[in-house]
């Protein structure tokens, strides 16, 4: 029996898409049975059509039409279960008035209404997501119609409507039994699903955190060699002034205007060159140090700048690396995490150029919100790949298995959680465009 779950609002969602599929098949069905009744009342003298008559084929089209009205009705569709139910006890009013004016022996009357009592409740039951109780309580209500109504459409089977409503009520309990089984295989089937989504998310917050991971790994290294590097020509630069600077005392040159003057220029040019070099090292402690567990307030323009400062030898080795940076207010958000999906973005311009291009990182403000493109001029992408871009999947390549589309589903997935949206739009031989929006207010 079903406690809890109706009250999740995405079981609850399931629930009222299929009630309005169902009440749509059980329209169709009534339709149907008024369009086969009045083509067998045209077309033939069948003793069935001559004794009906179109009444009861024309009252059940009638309710079909109303059940399809109402499945299209935005505002009822939440209460399609229930206006499945009332058709559904519609149609057996319907069929015991008519079938009562043949009923003429016990035999009949007992085959005939135990076959609508029998139809009405297993259509009822495939169509419609009913709970047990809703079953039950079909069942029931058909049921007391019947046994308060026979003994006066038929008094033939008056005196023996207990049998029968005996009958009835094993269909009611064995529809009842039948709506507990495939009930509750509804509900397994959907905790199934959201087990799967909640295993999807997770292994979309791990594919980020690992992206995030390398990329701030990747950067570290560089930070590492490219300070390495800089402290062999610093040392340098700091001996030689050191060296200067002795001669210079050991010699009495200080009265000497022209040395004076060098010295005074080599000191500047030095100076500017240490400066210049340690603004370098730190805008790379900046990429690597950042803290990509807390939300920060930064610079979108300053961070794309840094991020693209840490690729340039990846980068100029086949594109011009151009900037159209317009004036951002500061964002709020993780900066090592954008940093990466900026960084996969330039990788994936990169690689997407074949012999020499131009790569363009552009930043606008739009309606409350911050617009970041990337944009190459590189072979593009097939339409057909599009749809799929952002599906990660396995491919066997020369005995290996290997990922694709990895990198854009992660990024998808960090832009998302930062709320914003991120699309990819390209046209063969001509380049892409990865387009990120983010909200700053």
């Amino acid at each position: 029996m079903p406690t809890e779950e109706e009250k999740d609002p995405r079981f609850r969602a399931q629930i009222d898409r299929l009630s309005v599929i169902g009440l749509r098949i059980i329209a169709g069905v009534c339709i149907g049975n008024m369009i086969y009744f009045t083509l067998v009342g045209v077309f033939s003298s069948a003793v069935v059509v001559e004794q009906f008559g179109l009444v009861q084929p024309l009252t059940i089209g009638t309710l079909g039409l109303l059940a399809l009205a109402v499945s299209f009705w935005r505002r009822a569709r939440r209460h399609a279960r229930t206006a499945g139910m009332i058709v559904g006890y519609g149609v057996a009013v319907v069929e015991f008035v008519t079938v009562s004016s043949i009923v003429d022996g016990p035999e009949v009357g007992y085959f005939l209404f135990s076959g609508i009592v029998t139809g009405v409740m297993l259509v009822g039951i495939t169509a419609l997501p009913l709970k047990p109780l809703q079953t039950f309580g079909l069942g029931a209500a058909i049921a007391a119609t019947y046994g308060i109504a026979l003994p006066w459409l038929v008094p033939v089977l008056s005196d023996r409507r207990g049998l029968e409503l005996v009958f009835v009520g094993q269909v009611v309990f064995l529809c009842t039994a039948l709506t507990m089984v495939v009930y509750r295989q509804r509900v397994l089937a959907y905790r199934a699903r959201q087990s799967a989504r909640e295993a999807l998310e997770e292994l979309r917050s791990a594919q980020a955190r690992l992206l995030v991971s390398e990329n701030a790994h990747s950067q570290s290294r560089f930070a590492a060699a490219l300070s390495h590097e800089l402290n062999t020509p610093l040392g340098a630069l700091t001996s030689a002034f050191d060296t200067l600077l002795h001669v210079y005392r050991k010699e009495g040159l200080g009265s000497d205007e022209r040395y004076a003057e060098i010295l005074a220029g080599a000191e500047a040019a030095g100076r500017g060159s240490a400066a210049r070099l340690q603004e370098t090292i730190e805008r790379m402690r900046y990429l690597t140090n950042l803290d990509r567990a807390e939300e920060q307030t930064v610079d979108l323009n300053e961070l794309c700048r840094e991020t693209a400062a840490s690729l340039k030898s990846h980068l100029e080795a086949k594109t011009d690396l151009d900037f159209d940076l317009g004036v951002l207010p500061p964002l709020r958000c993780r900066p090592q995490q954008l940093s990466a999906v900026l960084s996969n973005l330039l990788r994936n311009a990169a690689e997407a150029i074949e012999s020499r291009g131009r790569i363009t990182v552009m930043t606008r403000k739009r309606e409350g919100n911050v617009v970041l493109e990337v944009r190459d001029t590189g072979r593009g992408i097939r339409s057909a790949q599009l749809s799929t871009l952002f599906e990660p999947a396995f491919q066997v390549e020369k005995g290996r298995v290997a990922t694709t589309n990895w990198g854009l589903f992660v990024c998808r997935t960090i832009v998302t959680e930062h709320g914003g949206q991120l699309d990819i739009a390209s046209e063969v031989g001509k380049g892409t465009t990865a387009k990120i929006v983010l909200p700053w207010a």
